[in-house]
């Protein structure tokens, strides 16, 4: 996005905070730097009251529901071995 005059933006950059981002970042800890958790897309995100939320957690829904099922499915072996 360009800048235009009389309009006000932000930008909001997102790190994985893994132990190489932490070696190579010394301040990742700094208490004045805002955290907020969250996943690597809307799509995978578990949070329910996310103002930044640009799209539905359908993929997430979808691996809950591949999970119940095989969740199902082993639960019906063992109850027929």
């Amino acid at each position: 996005m360009n800048p235009t005059p009389d309009t006000i933006s932000s930008v909001t950059i997102g790190f994985l905070m893994n132990a190489d981002f932490k070696s190579k970042v010394a301040f990742w800890h700094d208490p004045k730097i805002p955290v907020r958790l969250v996943n690597e897309t809307c799509e995978r995100c578990l949070l329910q009251d996310c103002q930044e939320r640009a799209a539905s957690a359908h993929v997430l829904k979808q691996q809950i529901g591949t999970q119940k099922i095989e969740k199902t499915i082993e639960e019906l072996v063992k109850n027929l071995a």
